[in-house]
């Protein structure tokens, strides 16, 4: 205590920085020789940086008194000795699973004592300098560790002890501690849950199981320390933390009082019903609102971004998902009600075509003048991307049966997106008087309706795709006789071949097939549809006609016409 203030406690993010050195430097090909000389070279760094080296020409003391410790470096070097210790440990227990040779086992037996008794030291100067959440860290740390001696050297009942007490803090630490290391806790908590079914395999085989450890006193006493911590969870602020794809996000101070603003403006459009002149604007409002809050999100994405090329942790690793996440929430309400707005307009738009104008549908799209078929081959195209975004950005991605359904659906929609646009191209060309390109528009659609039934058991969809059908049959029987007509005008063989056409005929037909071509309706009293038999008519002959009937003809005798053969000896002269 100096001048009536109390001296500022240390912080270390102990478990953070154990996991990504681990994770970084060796141990996810259990490289722990590597592991351990990064270590090396690290423990020099910040030795030299803190001008602590332990040099044979000046001889520095190493610090074991609390009191000395006035930095979180300090710290560091003693978890860093902690690991180096148990990464040694680790190899030489790896190199004697494999060569079975006594020296190093009793070698990595003093590495566990050594890690062991770091560790240790490091909870002593946590418990003496530090909050209490790098003390509850170094407590949890420390059991780890004791476990993992215990279990090298069949210590079961040890070990399953300090295991419990490491597996009940991680999962304290999960309830109230920092949510970016949720995932680092809950993986220790996996690892400590392997050593407990150890443990408790070879004590069963041991014949005497003693009563597991009593952990509730250290809880409630860890508990009680962090009573601040658990204070402010319980009184957290309005959309503090976001749920999204099954993880609970804590949002930045800039972007919680954006999402206050924006979730006051959704509760207000969600009492209103049913109305859409009160509801449309709304939309804009929501979607101004997040598109400050996206850009917030954002620059927060770039600046962790620039921080893990310094310095990349498995904090900020998981820090830079968890924005991913925000921003996939933010991004998929932005394009769902972008998509509503649009879907409302294109209808409004519609009825502009086909002259159906209300005071309501005028109030809304009083900026627009004039609406033209263009205007909604713009409005679809913007559509498709909206909700192609909209469903990359969706908050159920499982593998689930339902979701498979909603992936149905989705595709379905897209689909009759697409097919939307593609009329209203249509309705341009037909404007244009181009009638080919016209009918191969609406042969496209007619293929995507039936498609579409096939995809989706939706109603809506397939209400909305057999509409679309209907005003595609109604345009297509237009198309073809403006087609018919343009080519009457053009095409004089065929101008002249309906000029010659009669209702009356000079034959009378005996049945309906010949008397096709007139309007004669003489058929009727022969009650004939085709003549049978029919008449013979001559056919070309082709070889494989003869192929085909050879094996069925019978062809004439050709032997008299053969030339006798002479015999005797002078027959070949004759």
């Amino acid at each position: 205590m100096e001048g009536g203030s109390e001296t500022p406690k240390l912080k270390l993010d102990i478990i953070n920085i154990s996991q990504t050195s681990q994770i970084q430097f060796g141990l996810r090909t259990e490289d722990y020789q590597r592991y351990r000389q990064y270590l090396t070279r690290r423990l020099l760094r910040v030795r030299k940086a803190l001008k602590t080296s332990l040099g044979k020409k000046v001889y520095q003391n190493k610090i074991n008194d609390p009191k000395n410790v006035i930095d979180a470096r300090y710290l560091l070097i003693v978890l860093l000795k902690t690991e180096r210790a148990w990464a040694y440990a680790m190899d030489l227990k790896k190199q004697d699973e494999q060569e079975d040779a006594p020296r190093k086992h009793h070698h990595m037996e003093r590495r566990f004592l050594k890690a062991e008794k770091h560790a240790l030291q490091l909870e002593k100067f946590c418990v003496a300098t530090c909050d209490d959440y790098t003390i509850a860290e170094a407590q949890a740390y420390a059991a780890s560790i004791k476990a993992a001696r215990y279990t090298n050297i069949q210590q079961w009942v040890q070990a399953r002890d300090e295991n419990i007490v490491a597996k009940a803090i991680f999962e304290l630490l999960i309830e109230i501690g920092d949510s970016s290391l949720k995932q680092i806790y809950e993986k220790k908590i996996e690892e400590s849950q392997t050593i407990d079914r150890y443990c408790q395999y070879n004590l069963r085989h041991a014949g005497n199981i003693p009563d597991p450890i009593n952990t509730n006193d250290l809880i409630s006493n860890i508990k009680s320390k962090l009573s601040k911590n658990i204070q402010n969870k319980e009184t957290s602020l309005p959309m503090e933390t976001i749920t999204w794809r099954s993880k609970q996000i804590k949002v930045s101070e800039k972007v919680r009082t954006q999402m206050v603003t924006y979730d006051s403006i959704e509760k207000e459009f969600n009492k209103i019903t049913g109305d859409h002149l009160k509801r449309y604007p709304y939309f804009d409002k929501m979607i101004a609102q997040l598109i400050q809050i996206e850009r917030v999100i954002k620059n927060d994405f770039i600046n962790i971004e620039r921080q893990n090329i310094k310095s990349k942790s498995v904090k900020s690793e998981i820090e830079l998902e968890n924005q991913k996440t925000l921003l996939s929430f933010v991004v998929y309400h932005k394009m769902k009600y972008l998509y509503e707005r649009n879907q409302i307009l294109s209808k409004i738009f519609f009825r502009f075509l086909n002259g159906e104008k209300s005071q309501e549908d005028l109030s809304i799209s009083r900026k627009k003048k004039k609406v033209g078929v263009q205007d909604l081959v713009r409005i679809y195209g913007d559509q498709i991307k909206i909700f192609t975004s909209m469903v990359d950005n969706r908050p159920d991605t499982s593998s689930s049966a339902s979701s498979l359904v909603a992936s149905k659906d989705n595709e379905a929609q897209l689909l009759l997106l697409r097919s939307y646009r593609i009329y209203f191209i249509g309705l341009n060309l037909l404007a244009a008087k181009k009638w080919s390109e016209t009918n191969a528009t609406i042969e496209k659609i007619l293929s995507n309706v039936q498609q579409i039934k096939k995809i989706t058991k939706s109603q809506d969809i397939v209400k909305s795709a057999t509409d679309l059908e209907d005003l595609v049959n109604k345009v297509k029987s237009q198309i073809h006789a403006n087609a018919f007509m343009e080519q009457l005008s053009t095409n004089e063989d065929l101008k002249n071949q309906m000029n010659s056409l009669t209702i009356q005929s000079s034959e009378k037909s005996k049945d309906l097939l010949s008397g096709i071509e007139n309007y004669d309706a003489s058929f009727l009293e022969e009650k004939k549809l085709v003549e049978y038999p029919p008449q013979l008519q001559p056919t070309t002959t082709k070889p494989m006609f003869f192929d085909l009937a050879f094996n069925s003809c019978e062809f004439p005798s050709l032997e008299n016409r053969k030339k006798a053969q002479s015999k005797g000896l002078f027959g070949f002269w004759k």
